[in-house]
């Protein structure tokens, strides 16, 4: 059985009223009639006459750099989400005194990385404080964290995050957690990975989760979008979170995925491990260097296989956002873009928009535009 943990009561009132169903508050448009009367002249400045949403017009995806957009036919409400992934932060006190031969390591890790804007040095506490100032200055609606925000399970990083997030519930901004396979994981503590996890990211991360989340599986809506949160730290994926991404698939909204560790894309290494075909024991470089238990003999479950490819014929998942691999990369599968932002401790960061499409009903008569033979 699977604890639910405690948390802060994140959502004020203007907060929560952010948080909306797919077909309230307005948040999607109704079709307008093709004889609506409206001038086009005085709602959009164009020739192509009155405007009209094609409910059979696909969703389209852009990307910029570190932004990318979805435009959704009918959406009314835009959303915009700041995606944070890898801080590493390493911070700790006398209360890590037992347990430094497990997080020695770790501790010692991404102390100076490389600012991945000026070029400068930087340390993850400093590239953290500044993601959290650029949300509050674009006025995000969310701010997600995806894992390995730890080097370790600290709690004396837990206390600084929490401290450094409160400015966020105090802006009225959410924020939502799922860890990666370095937040919960002393290094050559006994037990499975999945053991692991079940005892170090209840006992020390569960303040990082909304109130009475299930640290392996939640969602929230934004906007009328859904937001997916499952953890697959351990790589592999259990029953209850299959059946739980089924469920919320079943809702039938625009609905986008967060986890630490990518999904397979062909071409990608196992870095980018759910799902991978070659992902198993025979891959698993890092196991003696990270005093864990290799990866399983023999490769995924079929319970991994089929969240996989439950993502890939899912109709309403607009895409997936992770982290792990520390960069920015995208792979566009099955039309489905998945996506991964560089690491945190660099100061990165992924704007993610989601916005209203609107698509243009041709005039009667003869174009207004010459096309070349």
């Amino acid at each position: 059985m699977i604890p639910e943990i405690p948390r802060r009561h994140f959502l004020g009132a203007s907060a929560a009223a952010a948080f909306s169903g797919f077909l309230s508050e307005n948040v999607f448009a109704q079709e307008e009639s093709p004889r609506s009367d409206r001038s086009p002249a005085t709602q959009t400045g164009c020739v192509f006459g009155p405007r009209r949403l094609f409910p059979d017009l696909k969703i389209t995806f852009s990307q910029t750099g570190n932004n990318v957009r979805f435009f959704i036919p009918g959406l009314r409400v835009p959303s915009k989400i700041l995606h944070l992934s890898d801080t590493h932060i390493f911070l700790d006190d006398e209360r890590g005194k037992p347990f430094e031969r497990f997080s020695a390591r770790m501790a010692a890790a991404y102390h100076r990385p490389t600012h991945c804007r000026t070029g400068k040095t930087t340390n993850p506490m400093a590239a953290f404080e500044e993601s959290l100032d650029f949300a509050k200055r674009e006025k995000v609606d969310a701010v997600t964290l995806t894992g390995d925000i730890l080097s370790f399970p600290s709690e004396a990083g837990v206390d600084w995050l929490l401290e450094k997030l409160k400015t966020l519930d105090e802006a009225g901004i959410p924020w939502f957690f799922i860890s990666g396979n370095h937040d919960w994981h002393y290094e050559g503590w006994p037990g499975t990975d999945e053991e692991k996890r079940a005892e170090w990211a209840p006992k020390r991360l569960g303040k990082l989760y909304p109130e009475n989340a299930n640290f392996l599986n939640y969602s929230a809506v934004v906007k009328g979008i859904r937001h997916l949160f499952v953890d697959d730290s351990i790589y592999e994926i259990l029953p209850e979170q299959l059946r739980f991404l089924k469920a919320e698939l079943a809702h039938g909204e625009p609905t986008v995925l967060w986890m630490h560790i990518p999904p397979y894309a062909p071409g990608r290494n196992v870095g980018f491990g759910c799902g991978h075909p070659e992902w198993g024991k025979d891959t698993d470089k890092n196991w003696q260097i990270e005093r864990r238990e290799p990866w399983r003999a023999g490769g995924h479950t079929d319970v991994t296989f089929e969240f996989y490819e439950t993502l890939l014929k899912a109709p309403n998942l607009l895409g997936t956002f992770c982290g792990h691999v520390h960069v920015n990369a995208l792979d566009i599968v099955n039309g489905k873009p998945f996506t991964t932002t560089e690491a945190n401790a660099a100061a990165g960061w992924r704007v993610v928009e989601f916005l209203p499409q609107e698509t243009y009903r041709r005039p009667a008569g003869p174009s207004p535009i010459s096309f070349l033979p």
